[in-house]
């Protein structure tokens, strides 16, 4: 039985808000998929950042292309971004009970790396994987949505917003 497990990445995004509150959203569209089963330019994944008046909400959704194809043991197990803050793992609150959350500002392959799509400064990890959402919210004085929308560094295949690991698919 051969597993595969993806990274996904991504640069559409959709813009809305009002006047006290606004949000984004990214449509992650591209895969490290060596079988070609899962073409670029399909969402696979969406992530959108809120700000809720005082924090920042990110929820992380696996989009049907994704969920139709599920085996046991199928989700979200890692997450990677980066940001113009200076954060830490105390900033990082509401992710699930078992994930670990890791923070280095000299991001170097592979501990920080999405699979040729760069470095990132921090990385989400699992311990249960999360079917179909991740979300969580980082608190820190004086940060808004467009502090989250961070090129990685260091790419070999293009550089990229956010890094998203899933596992756990279909033969």
């Amino acid at each position: 039985m051969k597993k595969l497990s993806l990274i996904l990445l991504g640069l559409v995004w959709v813009l809305a808000g009002t006047a006290n509150a606004a949000s984004i959203t990214y449509y992650l569209d591209q895969t490290n998929d060596p079988e070609g089963w899962l073409p670029d330019g399909t969402n696979y994944a969406q992530v959108t950042i809120a700000d809720n008046g005082s924090d920042i909400d990110f929820t992380i959704t696996l989009l049907s292309p994704l969920t139709s194809i599920a085996d046991a043991n199928f989700g979200i197990d890692n997450f990677l971004f980066n940001s113009t803050n200076v954060l830490s793992a105390a900033n990082i609150i509401g992710e699930p009970g078992d994930w670990t959350t890791n923070v280095d500002y000299n991001p170097a392959p592979p501990n920080m790396s999405a699979d040729g799509f760069g470095s990132f400064e921090v990385r989400l990890k699992a311990g249960t994987r999360q079917n179909p959402t991740l979300s969580f919210t980082i608190s820190i004085a004086g940060d808004s949505i467009a502090d989250y929308a961070v090129l990685s560094s260091g790419s070999v295949e293009g550089n990229t917003f956010f890094g998203l690991h899933v596992a756990g698919f279909l033969d």
